[in-house]
């Protein structure tokens, strides 16, 4: 298992507990489960970036709604789901703003090295 999976999954359970019931935060239905099924327990990353680890960027969600949401976003929210995610991007955006620029800078100073 990837470091960072391990890291993530840690912080999760640190900020939500380690026992269901969690909310899942796509269809705020109970997760009862954790395991392989759809209705088992995934930790979703609200920007979408699989290193931010910040727990306020990480969610509980049911497998299913997951899958779906990745594939088809709009399928499985409601409008006030979708205007959930577009705050909470926001939000985690502002308030980490000079942190996610440094780490543009990074990126593209690796990018031009690397070429």
């Amino acid at each position: 298992m990837r470091a960072f999976a391990v890291e993530y999954r840690r912080l999760f359970h640190e900020y939500y507990g380690d026992n269901p019931p969690w909310d899942c935060w796509f269809c705020k239905e109970p997760i009862m489960e954790t395991g392989q099924s759809g209705q088992s327990l995934i930790r979703h990353h609200i920007d979408g970036d699989q290193y931010n680890n910040d727990p306020e960027n990480l969610v509980p969600a049911h497998r299913s709604c997951h899958n779906k949401g990745h594939a088809r976003p709009n399928s499985v929210m409601s409008d006030e789901g979708r205007a959930r995610v577009s705050a909470a991007r926001k939000a985690y955006i502002a308030a980490h703003y000079e942190e996610i620029c440094q780490h543009l800078d990074d990126v593209r100073i690796l990018t031009v090295k690397a070429r």
